[in-house]
């Protein structure tokens, strides 16, 4: 029995080595990005819509991935997906074009069932990229990308990729919750107002109707004094007349 193992040729193992070495500096770049991501994160802070959320998005994304196009997609409420920002700015029409191939081909609608990546080849060896941005409640929107030829992908990446969509996917949903309380928080200011300003007007007619029925007591009580005080004026009169008679 043969114990003594067969050795590799130089070049299987500096090929490895080349791989490792690249496999290390890969990592090591995804984990400088989350560990820096605070950056990130105040960009999402920031934003006042989806819009800005999916471009901050993609700045990060573009750290990771070598990207020759990206774009995000927002889940509108009938059911269907709107390309909401995209990069470089002549790429809509490409990006375009690859969602359309993919919605026919199946791969849009697998995509938006899986939780992680979806890679699709393209002409010109290059890569076509789905990741659904969602969370645990709802969909938000699709992230696409094109890679470079030759761009390396591994499962690092694809975790980092991951790890920054459901972060923009919260981003999203925590701002839409908000904006619906600020909504809820106005209406009901609204309401207050308006009940205040009922409630000033029924105060207001009241006191004139209270100053209304004073001022017609203070009539009658007058009207009744001067009728008491003829009647004491024509009693006078009367008694002055049998007196004289007498």
């Amino acid at each position: 029995m043969n114990l003594n193992p067969t050795p590799f040729p130089p070049e299987f193992l500096q090929e490895r080595i080349e791989y490792l070495e690249e496999s290390n500096r890969r990592f090591t770049t995804i984990l400088d990005m989350l560990a820096s991501s605070g950056g990130f994160q105040g960009d999402l802070i920031k934003a006042a819509d989806a819009e800005s959320i999916f471009r901050a998005t993609e700045v990060q994304v573009r750290r990771v991935l070598d990207c020759e196009k990206i774009g995000c997609m927002t889940s509108l409420d009938d059911g269907t997906f709107q390309l909401a920002t995209w990069d470089p700015a002549d790429g809509y029409d490409a990006l375009q074009e690859e969602i359309r191939q993919r919605i026919l081909d199946g791969s849009f609608a697998w995509a938006l069932h899986r939780n992680q990546a979806i890679l699709t080849p393209m002409p010109g060896n290059r890569t076509l990229l789905l990741h659904v941005i969602e969370t645990r409640t709802r969909i938000r929107g699709m992230f696409v990308a094109t890679l470079a030829p030759e761009t390396p992908v591994n499962d690092g990446a694809l975790s980092a990729l991951s790890i920054i969509l459901y972060t923009a996917a919260y981003a999203i949903e925590n701002m839409t919750l908000y904006g619906m309380l600020r909504e809820q928080m106005a209406t009901l200011e609204e309401k207050v107002e308006q009940r205040t300003r009922d409630l000033e007007t029924a105060r207001e007619a009241a006191e004139a109707g209270e100053s209304r029925d004073h001022a017609r007591r203070v009539r009658h009580a007058s009207n009744r004094q001067s009728a008491i005080g003829n009647q004491q004026s024509a009693i006078g009169n009367q008694v002055g007349s049998l007196t004289a008679e007498c």
